[in-house]
């Protein structure tokens, strides 16, 4: 069965796919898509899968079987090992770029923040500005970071207010992209 077929059968019987008179008791879909000269579907056509809800693909079934299937070899050392070990070499090469790598970070997130708040003021979108407002808290985290290097060597900013500051940070950011458009 095509698409198209599928639409059909959900559509009412009078529409043709354009609106017969313009006015407010038309929906603003069909409000905009006269301005826009195209062609939308009403809001209570929804297409639906010819077969029903969308079954799980087996990449999916098989992703889970292997999730399940490690988690209880994870507590032998052999295989935490495997892992731990790569990765402890790698932040002892990191470890040698961590002054550079913080300055990097604080200027992205400062000019991310910045380039928010120029976005904000042009057109005045809140999602807009809890981006530029979690921008912001991240770039003050690098900042307070920075001077933890030269103030203290790791007592002036602890961990525990970072990850305050990251999770307020995330949540601004989760909430920007998944509030309710309003309008």
């Amino acid at each position: 069965m095509q698409v198209g077929a599928i639409f059909r059968l959900h559509r009412s019987p009078h529409e043709d796919g354009f609106p017969r008179k313009r006015g407010p008791s038309s929906p603003p879909s069909f409000r905009i898509a006269l301005k826009r000269n195209t062609r939308v579907f009403p809001p209570y056509i929804h297409p639906v899968p010819a077969g029903g809800p969308i079954p799980m693909r087996p990449t999916i079934i098989l992703f889970l079987i292997l999730i399940l299937s490690i988690i209880p070899s994870v507590h032998a050392e052999g295989w935490v090992e495997s892992i731990t070990n790569p990765l402890r070499a790698l932040t002892e090469e990191a470890q040698q770029f961590d002054f550079i790598t913080r300055i990097i970070v604080l200027f992205f997130s400062a000019a991310v923040a910045i380039i928010g708040a120029v976005a904000w003021q042009r057109n005045r979108n809140p999602k807009i500005k809890y981006i530029a407002l979690a921008f912001g808290l991240l770039a003050f985290k690098w900042v307070l970071k920075v001077m933890d290097l030269f103030v203290s060597t790791g007592q002036f900013f602890p961990d525990h207010a970072e990850n305050v500051i990251e999770l307020v940070s995330l949540a601004l950011i989760a909430y920007a992209i998944f509030s309710p458009r309003k309008g």
